[in-house]
């Protein structure tokens, strides 16, 4: 790990029996420039040990100090410590994780290995969508609002067609509020068919206007494998949010089901 140290500015941590989420490069930029404004010591794209864990290369030699410092101890606690004590005092997680592991394996069976996901506990309440109209230029199938889509429960979805880059789907709050959790989910089957291959997520701020609309945003996180699953650890990031909107990059068609 030492070695590593002045080989770039961030460190990825990788096993062996990894699969990885496709792009998962460009996600994990994206999120890093998200954060660019706050101190922090890592950042979590899975919850499997070591794996998916981002640091600064600049740390890499106290971190190797401190392993070696407490050797009998598991690694991964003493991650989790060594965390702490830089001042990050709270988990930077990102969700759905961006890689995944092979199962168990035993080389004298005939078994053929198993996947598993990784995912994050929720541990949360059910989610609470505030007061808010929504505006989207989507081509709209079967002339469904797509309010339909930010009303929790079953049937809270509309169909898009054809959408491109540039398309979004915005909710105007009827108040400024503070937002702990947002929730994007696309595609409209478990196999997550027709999902948003390529979009991201913002967070708006200083409506003006009637209709409102917000003068000012900022990049909350970027869709994988078409989800965001993202808390709002950066308390100044999720007060006062007047709008959030969902913008395509780059897609052929999709759904969009409850979002939160």
């Amino acid at each position: 790990m030492n070695f590593a140290a002045n080989l770039s500015n961030y460190f990825l941590m990788i096993e062996d029996n990894v699969h990885c989420l496709p792009n998962f490069i460009t996600c994990m930029w994206r999120e890093i420039v998200t954060w660019e404004i706050d101190d922090w010591v890592l950042m979590e794209f899975s919850t499997w040990g070591f794996v998916g864990k981002l640091l600064h290369s600049s740390d890499l030699p106290r971190l190797a100090q401190f392993f070696l410092l407490y050797k009998e101890a598991p690694p991964e606690v003493l991650l989790y410590h060594f965390r702490k004590l830089l001042d990050q005092n709270h988990p930077i997680q990102f969700s759905p994780s961006l890689f995944y592991q092979v199962g168990s394996f035993n080389r004298s069976s005939s078994n053929k290995p198993e996947y598993k996901m990784v995912k994050f506990k929720d541990r949360e309440e059910a989610p609470n969508n505030p007061p808010a109209t929504v505006y989207s230029n989507l081509r709209i199938l079967n002339h469904v609002s797509p309010q339909t889509a930010y009303i929790l429960g079953e049937g809270g979805f509309f169909w898009a067609l054809e959408p491109k880059a540039g398309n979004h789907f915005t909710v105007v709050l009827a108040k400024a509020a503070t937002v702990t959790r947002v929730q994007v989910l696309t595609g409209r089957d478990q196999e997550n068919s027709e999902k948003l291959k390529d979009g991201k997520v913002e967070l708006g701020y200083d409506p003006e206007g009637e209709p409102k609309a917000c003068t000012h945003y900022i990049l909350l996180g970027s869709l994988v494998n078409g989800k965001l699953d993202h808390k709002m650890l950066n308390k100044k990031t999720g007060k006062n949010v007047s709008c959030l909107k969902l913008v395509v990059i780059f897609c052929l068609s999709l759904s969009y089901p409850p979002t939160s």
